[in-house]
């Protein structure tokens, strides 16, 4: 295939390449624009280390000095995905961090928000397990070191559990702290039970009824 620019670099320091644009205002310092209708595989940019024992080489680094967005992406895709990350040789690293985060105060390491009306059945954000034999591998993990709340949810609705299988599930499982239990949910009785006791420390309980008059209130249907 024939080239439009070709640059062979020799050269074991410094830059292949060089762009410096220290007047601009309203342009781009680099453009890479496609309009061919062509639907074949390729790409608009791309970057690739070669040789896999550059293990210090990073494909890409952004530095940026102002407050301003270090990366914008504004795709109009609609049934495919906007970031695709593949990493199948990824042992003990991890497939993002989000690092030195420390001057954080009201803001957030990730967001992920939708505007959209559709009463559609959707996620937002989906983590899957996708091997029945990963019988290690936790699908989300959240490390409060705090007193802060690890989890707090906002809305008119909680929690729902829904494994797609009739079969006895742990709800809440904290035995491995020490004196702690568990929150079960029994199929075969369809009923939760607990393998620790339930304390009320204020209020009143009712069985049978949400207005309780004393500290305990049974009533039958």
């Amino acid at each position: 295939s024939q080239q439009a620019i070709n640059v062979s670099a020799t050269n074991t320091n410094g830059d292949a390449v060089n762009v410096e644009a220290d007047s601009l205002s309203t342009g781009n310092a680099l453009r890479v624009a496609s309009n061919s209708s062509n639907t074949s595989t390729r790409n608009i940019v791309k970057i690739v280390n070669d040789n896999p024992l550059a293990t210090g080489a990073t494909c890409l680094f952004i530095d940026q000095d102002s407050d301003a967005n270090s990366i914008y992406i504004d795709s109009e895709a609609t049934t495919d995905n906007v970031i695709h990350f593949l990493a199948p040789a990824t042992t003990t690293g991890y497939g993002i961090m989000l690092d030195d985060m420390d001057a954080l105060t009201t803001g957030g390491g990730i967001k992920i928000k939708s505007n959209s009306s559709s009463t559609g059945t959707r996620n937002l954000m989906e983590i899957v397990n996708d091997h029945a034999s990963a019988t290690g591998t936790t699908g989300l993990k959240i490390q409060q070191d705090s007193t802060g709340a690890a989890i707090e949810i906002k809305g008119t609705s909680g929690i729902r559990v829904n494994s797609g299988t009739d079969e006895d599930h742990d709800i809440i499982d904290m035995t491995g702290i020490t004196g702690g239990g568990k929150l079960l949910w029994d199929d075969s009785e369809e009923a939760f039970s607990m393998s620790k006791g339930l304390r009320v420390t204020a209020g009143n309980v009712g069985i049978g009824t949400a207005s309780p008059d004393t500290l305990l209130e049974v009533e039958s249907a």
